[in-house]
């Protein structure tokens, strides 16, 4: 499974961010859209800015815990 969302500058005002997020979960609510995004292999859900920034800040736990676990240190 892979997460993919639209990021943007923190800075941006919150009326904004609202905005992209409605039009976006519109434009993923539209049928042909809903269905070429199946037909490539990705099962479309949409959510709340809150909900993503919550899921993204849960995978960063995860996988750094998960690194640092194990010892994982970067290659140079």
């Amino acid at each position: 499974m892979t997460l993919q969302g639209v990021v943007i500058h923190s800075a941006t005002p919150k009326p904004i961010v609202e905005l992209l997020n409605r039009e976006i979960r519109k434009a993923f609510a539209e049928p042909d859209i809903q269905s070429k995004l199946i037909e490539l292999g990705y099962s479309p859900v949409t959510t709340t800015t809150e909900e993503f920034d919550a899921r993204t800040k849960s995978e960063i736990d995860k996988w750094a815990k998960l690194i640092k676990d194990a010892n994982i240190t970067p290659v140079n």
